[in-house]
């Protein structure tokens, strides 16, 4: 099985010219975009659409406060759902989302007024988990799978899994729950359905409860770009340098990461 990868980290080193020394955080290389002495704090809003391990990178920046060396004062914000979280951010209610590539480059294709700026996390984070009967897809057969709502990428990519398995909706049903994560966790649970898409570290915490993972869904091959870093268009436009500021943040955090395995 292959996992996500940082392959976009390298894009994001060279973007905001951070380069880090291999056994140190010393910066190799003049880091500009770090704070200098007397520079005022830039307070920005960033906000996440979901609460899942597959964001890491930004949590990592946040609990270590790797903004603080750039001078930004980041404050914190989960918004439900990537559609109301990409209308908080074209109207600059947040300055950046954190959020999947999928649905808002699509958004943004639509004439949402942002920019995506970086991506730390390449590929499918998502496994099918299954309750303990289960041990492969085709035991799937009469059975359903917990999913978000039509057209929503859990959905999509619960179809494609079927179809990969040579099973169709009317041998599993795709029950629609919407829901977080760990609302659909919840319901695997209480066996509202046999099966569900889950990303970590919700798929470590169901192994250690007894239920199954199936199939990782890297493994349908899929171009996928996961964990993204977008800015308003106003951010964008009025306050570049900030937007430089948080990138460099984040290019620091996928290395903190990569250098501190425990955190995953």
């Amino acid at each position: 099985m292959n996992g996500p990868h940082v392959g976009a980290a390298l894009i994001m080193f060279l973007t905001v010219g951070v380069f880090f020394d291999g056994t140190n955080m010393d910066v190799v290389l003049a880091n500009p975009y770090l704070a200098k002495a007397g520079e005022p704090v830039v307070k920005v809003r960033i906000g996440a659409c979901a609460i899942t391990g597959g964001f890491i990178h930004l949590y990592a920046a946040l609990d270590n406060r790797l903004f603080d060396k750039y001078g930004i004062n980041a404050e914190h914000i989960v918004v439900r759902g990537g559609a109301v979280a990409m209308a908080g951010l074209a109207s600059d209610e947040i300055n950046f989302l954190y959020c999947n590539a999928d649905a808002n480059i699509v958004r943004i294709g639509t004439g949402v007024d942002a920019k995506l700026v970086a991506s730390p996390l390449i590929g499918l984070p998502y496994v099918v988990l299954a309750r303990k009967d289960i041990k492969r897809p085709a035991d799937l057969r009469g059975k359903s799978i917990g999913v978000t709502r039509p057209g929503d990428f859990p959905y999509r990519l619960a179809k494609e899994f079927l179809k990969k398995h040579n099973l169709s909706e009317k041998e599993v049903t795709l029950a629609t729950v919407g829901g977080t994560p760990t609302e659909r966790y919840t319901a695997l649970v209480q066996d509202m359905f046999q099966a569900t898409l889950i990303q970590p570290p919700l798929d470590a915490r169901g192994k250690k409860d007894g239920f199954n993972v199936i199939y990782n869904l890297n493994d349908l091959g899929l171009p996928f770009i996961y964990s993204s870093l977008f800015a308003s268009g106003k951010t964008w436009k009025e306050r570049p340098a900030v937007v430089q500021k948080v990138v460099a943040a984040l290019a620091e955090s996928v290395y903190f990461v990569e250098k501190n395995p425990d955190l995953q």
